[in-house]
């Protein structure tokens, strides 16, 4: 007796048409009265009309779908450090799909080094939104005390440093005259504040700290140390 034509669901801003074609000469009439096959609608409902004829009255509806769009935020520009883990994420909602410019299909991305990463969302409607962020790589980073207190007492009695993945590192110790006390090309070294066996002196001194990790540049830091007795 009829067909409807159209798509039921839309993007919110957009609209839906909807076409009742009558297969043979019935009255028609949506539920405003009025008598128009083809009507637009641009808010969710649900829309009555009804076909008559001689043989009687049909009632149906069409149901008008407004997905709304997803809201993506990938959060401010910032850094990824070596070693570290960066986890992006968009909304989590199954019924979303994800595409990232790195070819992930997750809500999430994990980002182990600088670059753009870009997400577009989508409803099962086409609803779309997309977002970046800028991740910047912080280069090859360490932690080097000013001080420590080799005395025994089983509290900070050693000299060390924090780093991540180091690929090549070494570090000189001189004292105040210049002569080295201590050398290592171990990132993982600890210096307990002796030189050949015996203790050196209360005082300060000197460092030169050299380090590379990755696809950095090689680093030179210069600095002083603390001994306490």
């Amino acid at each position: 007796m009829y067909t409807v034509i159209s798509a039921d669901t839309a993007c919110v801003g957009d609209h839906l048409v909807f076409e009742v074609e009558r297969l043979n000469a019935a009255d028609f009439s949506w539920f405003d009265g009025s008598r128009e096959p083809r009507r637009v609608f641009d808010q969710n409902g649900t829309y009555f009309f009804s076909l008559e004829n001689r043989c009687g009255v049909i009632e149906d509806s069409v149901q008008a779908v407004f997905q709304q769009y997803p809201e993506v935020d990938l959060g401010r520009d910032t850094l990824v450090c070596p070693g570290e883990e960066l986890i992006l994420q968009a909304p989590n909602n199954r019924f979303y799909t994800y595409e990232w410019n790195t070819g992930n299909e997750s809500f999430e991305n994990v980002v182990t080094r600088g670059g753009v990463y870009r997400v577009t969302v989508s409803t099962s409607a086409g609803c779309e939104t997309t977002d970046e962020v800028r991740v910047a790589d912080c280069g090859p980073q360490i932690f080097i005390p000013n001080a420590f207190s080799p005395n025994g007492d089983g509290l900070n009695d050693v000299f060390s440093i924090e780093s991540v993945q180091l690929e090549k590192f070494w570090i000189r110790i001189f004292d105040r005259w210049g002569t080295e006390v201590f050398f290592s090309t171990n990132p993982d070294f600890e210096w307990d504040g002796t030189h050949h066996s015996k203790p050196v002196n209360q005082g300060v001194y000197t460092y030169r700290v050299f380090y590379r990790a990755g696809h950095y540049r090689s680093k030179e830091e210069f600095g002083t140390i603390t001994i306490l007795r």
